[in-house]
């Protein structure tokens, strides 16, 4: 649901259901990040579900924000192409936004929603380049502590 709180747009996502969430202690306070993850192996003809068959849970009410840019701070979508081999370039780190883009169609409640993994593929580098931003999107906030 997304409201205004004093002035700033804010979202709000009962039943957050994420695959993960890591709580980064920083100078500032307590920093979430939120990632969701998906693998692609080819069963769904180019295509990656999110939400349940009916266009409901928490990963389709993420998307279906028009500000969904907010989240990009604090959500991050990773994929695997598991049809590629190890070794070869095939895992992706998207933001929200990003994740939004890589839709098919719009997202929608009362349908499947997919991604359109043509579009993700773009995004794929190797493990070491995808670990290393990871890290890097987990220990954004400013003055983290070790």
């Amino acid at each position: 649901m997304e409201v205004t709180l004093e002035g700033k747009a804010a979202l709000i996502v009962p039943k957050l259901g994420l695959d993960f969430g890591v709580f980064v202690h920083s100078l500032s306070g307590c920093r979430p990040v939120f990632i969701e993850v998906k693998s692609y192996g080819g069963q769904r003809q180019g295509g990656v579900g999110f939400g349940n068959g009916k266009g409901e849970g928490p990963q389709v009410q993420l998307l279906l924000s028009e500000n969904v840019g907010i989240l990009d701070d604090c959500v991050r979508w990773a994929f695997a192409d598991d049809t590629k081999p190890p070794g070869e370039a095939r895992f992706a780190l998207l933001n929200c936004s990003e994740a939004k883009a890589a839709v098919m169609g719009v997202v929608a409640q009362g349908k499947q929603n997919n991604f359109n993994f043509s579009k993700v593929r773009s995004h794929l580098v190797g493990w070491q380049v995808f670990a290393e931003r990871l890290v890097t999107f987990v220990l954004a906030a400013k003055g983290a502590t070790a």
